[in-house]
């Protein structure tokens, strides 16, 4: 599809790096919060594992996000954003791409409550998903050497917040949000990036190198 020539040239909204995320909700995740191209990828707590909790419980925490639930998300406020995981294709340790399981939506801007609310129903899902890559990935690692590239799960499970537009949205490329083809090809380009980023540093987030013989040489 390429874009009309008549429709105004107006700027677009092309990766959630493009707003500016609510400081005090980047806090609640301190350390586990990483801004990619795709959107904000949050690793969750192995207590989530058995508890399901997204969030380190105390009362400091508590008192934060009852100050900051009613405030917006983001700056200026977004109105549609997905929460994804990130897919394998079928039965091989090669990343697919950023997969939606829900869609938040506020015509008057998301505000915190609504995405941690969103998000916390997704944890338990992530969390099994994560689980059977493990397996994947444990099955890949008993068949072939260490040093091939199959280490594509990370370490803990992790929840990505970003854009969702579908294809046949009206005005594809008129949209002042984004366009859709630019769009998923940078979501693409992230996989692609995931799947070519250091092998050392996937590597890393199960088993500190230093334990693997040869690994110097990798």
């Amino acid at each position: 599809m390429e874009p009309d020539p008549l429709l105004p040239v107006i700027p677009r909204w092309i990766e959630f790096s493009q707003f500016q995320v609510n400081p005090y909700f980047a806090w609640l995740f301190s350390g586990r919060i990483t801004c990619t191209v795709s959107g904000y990828e949050i690793s969750l707590l192995p207590a989530a594992f058995f508890s399901n909790q997204m969030i380190v419980p105390s009362a400091f925490s508590g008192q934060i996000i009852d100050l900051i639930k009613s405030q917006f998300l983001t700056y200026p406020p977004c109105k549609r954003l997905a929460i994804k995981y990130w897919g394998l294709k079928e039965r091989e340790c090669i990343p697919k791409r950023a997969v939606p399981i829900r869609i938040v939506e506020n015509k008057s801007g998301i505000k915190v409550l609504e995405i941690l609310a969103t998000m916390q129903a997704c944890v338990d899902k992530v969390t099994k998903i994560w689980l059977d890559q493990t397996r994947q990935l444990r099955d890949a690692v008993s068949r072939v050497d260490y040093r091939q590239d199959i280490w594509h799960v990370s370490g803990a499970p992790k929840l990505i917040i970003g854009f969702d537009f579908p294809f046949n949205h009206p005005g594809l490329w008129a949209d002042p949000l984004m366009a859709q083809a630019y769009y998923n090809m940078l979501d693409n380009h992230q996989a692609s990036h995931n799947t070519y980023s250091s092998l050392e540093n996937r590597l890393a987030e199960w088993v500190p190198i230093e334990l693997w013989p040869g690994y110097k040489s990798l």
